[in-house]
């Protein structure tokens, strides 16, 4: 009885055709998922383009965008001192930003004095920029309170600067 062996059960030859039909199925599902995903991806992208088409045609000029800006500061010149000089610095460093398409909201007040120098502009109003801008740091960096109607002088005077720029800038396209 030594010479007789177990018998072995049968051995499968081949593949499973079960796990064929599970690969197939979730090869299915993943289509039909990234299918759904890209057309709810160019549906939005359709309703998007209309409101770039809007918002192109809503973009203010920056002379009237900081004639906007100085008159929310104006109604609200008595709250803060200090974020009221933040903002008027900004607004003046905006709209130069945007008119010479320049960084300008990033710079340091000093990189911005050395800035206004290159650009061409009158000697007077360089000059007019550069003492707001060093008049504005200590009431923005030191915590110093202006005179009592120094803020309304303030404001007037970047009022007339920026639009002393956009005068200058008219002529030069003008004449271009």
């Amino acid at each position: 009885m030594k010479d007789i062996h177990e018998i072995r059960p049968p051995v499968q030859a081949g593949s499973d055709p079960a796990v064929l039909w599970y690969a197939l199925g979730a090869a299915g599902v993943i289509l039909v998922c990234a299918a759904v995903f890209f057309l709810i991806r160019k549906y939005f992208e359709k309703r998007g383009s209309i409101k770039e088409v809007e918002a192109v045609a809503a973009i203010v000029p920056p002379y009237d965008a900081a004639l906007n800006a100085l008159d929310d500061l104006e109604r609200n010149l008595g709250r803060n001192i200090r974020l009221f000089y933040f903002n008027l610095t900004a607004v003046l460093k905006k709209y130069i930003g945007d008119s010479f398409g320049i960084n300008a909201p990033e710079m340091t007040s000093a990189e911005f004095v050395r800035f206004i120098g290159r650009l061409d502009l009158g000697m007077d109003i360089r000059k007019r920029i550069n003492e707001f801008v060093k008049s504005a740091d200590p009431f923005k960096y030191a915590g110093k309170v202006p005179e009592k109607n120094r803020a309304k002088e303030d404001l007037v005077c970047v009022r007339e600067i920026i639009s002393d720029i956009e005068a200058q800038v008219v002529r030069q396209e003008e004449q271009q």
